[in-house]
């Protein structure tokens, strides 16, 4: 008796550790999507701040409102996240952010993480670089359980563009590629024979 309830408390508290291993290895994969993605939607929001005038006058209520809404379709969990502006000034490319993710753990308990970036464009990078995009429809994304940026790039003026693979999805076919801006359809090859321009740009990909 005394063996079986020895090996019950030890079966137990495997159990408690394993539990606990999986929930900090858990956080720390989330720590470091939630930093690649801030940092990467911050540099995008400041590219595009460049050459939208809107952005430049647009409420910090907006800014975090906007963030709030990429983060959850880039990271692509089932997290919550709270994004408040700490300083921003879009005549010098400025930006500093706090973001708070809230999720659960694994045991069902609630966990969160956080982080404060700033981010400021220099004078060079705006005139000559441009942020090039690709993606598949947030529906898409979410319905194949995929995150819902392809690739995305920072090329110099000039440059060629790559078109990469757009994702195999399970009963459908990949067509083109559909400029958000314009509307305009692209096959992978067009693509590769553009060049980046003075606009940055954002390209969906369509499937039937």
């Amino acid at each position: 008796m005394k063996q079986i309830i020895l090996m019950g408390t030890g079966i137990f508290v495997l159990l408690i550790t394993t539990l606990i291993l999986i929930s900090l290895q858990g956080r720390q994969i989330r720590q470091t999507k939630l930093d690649n993605g801030v940092t990467e939607l911050m540099e995008a929001y400041m590219e595009q701040s460049y050459y939208n005038r809107e952005i430049k006058t647009q409420s910090d209520e907006t800014c975090q409102q906007w963030f709030q809404t990429n983060l959850q379709e880039r990271i692509s969990e089932e997290g919550e996240y709270d994004v408040k502006v700490l300083n921003r000034d879009m005549s010098i490319g400025l930006l500093s952010l706090a973001v708070v993710e809230r999720y659960h753990h694994v045991t069902g308990s609630e966990g969160s993480i956080s982080i404060e970036k700033t981010i400021l464009q220099e004078e060079e990078q705006k005139q000559t670089y441009r942020w090039i995009s690709f993606s598949i429809p947030m529906e898409l994304a979410n319905q194949y359980r995929i995150p819902t940026l392809v690739e995305r790039y920072t090329l110099s003026v000039g440059e060629s563009l790559n078109c990469p693979k757009a994702p195999d999805l399970d009963g459908l076919r990949f067509c083109y590629w559909k400029e958000n801006a314009t509307g305009s359809e692209f096959k992978n090859e067009e693509i590769n024979e553009l060049t980046v321009g003075l606009d940055s740009r954002e390209f969906v990909a369509v499937y039937e």
